[in-house]
């Protein structure tokens, strides 16, 4: 299980990658059973808002990894697109995002952003560098029980 250590402005972009993954409809489903996953990624975002200004110790399970991983892209996508999705001049309708939760905690954690949408864009690069050092964190650790690397990945042995 990697565990890594997040500065405040890492919680806060995982904070919102999360948000973009719950509100995917099934996102907390275990997909062999059905039902909700034990520990899926619902129970990492108060940690992660209640985190502060200090550092976060955190720790995933296999599956909080590879959601986690699927969350930052789909906030990635989202955020690149958040500019062209913002509302025109004298529109009835501001909203911006078909993710409620991911614009609420977007508007939230980096208010200027309501004024200014290109501002979303800033937030890519120091996103993505956090998904490849999430990445580099979980290969560290090594693959989990009854995970096998594909053969085709062989300089990765």
């Amino acid at each position: 299980m990697p565990t890594v250590r997040l500065r405040a402005a890492e919680s806060r972009l995982l904070y919102l990658a999360v948000q973009y993954h719950l509100d995917r409809p099934g996102a907390e489903l275990d997909p062999a059973t059905g039902r909700p996953a034990t520990h899926g990624l619902g129970e990492l975002a108060p940690r992660l808002l209640g985190a502060g200004e200090g550092d976060l110790l955190l720790t995933l399970t296999p599956l909080q990894a590879r959601r986690l991983d699927s969350a930052i892209l789909g906030a990635i996508n989202e955020l690149k697109v958040y500019p062209m999705l913002a509302a025109r001049e004298g529109e009835a309708s501001a909203r911006r995002s078909m993710a409620s939760r991911f614009e609420a905690a977007l508007l939230e954690l980096w208010p200027a952003v309501a004024n200014d949408p290109e501002e979303a864009l800033a937030l890519v690069p120091p996103l993505v560098a956090l998904r490849r050092r999430l990445a580099g964190a979980a290969a560290e650790a090594g693959p989990s029980e009854g995970e096998r690397r594909p053969w085709w990945r062989f300089w990765a042995r």
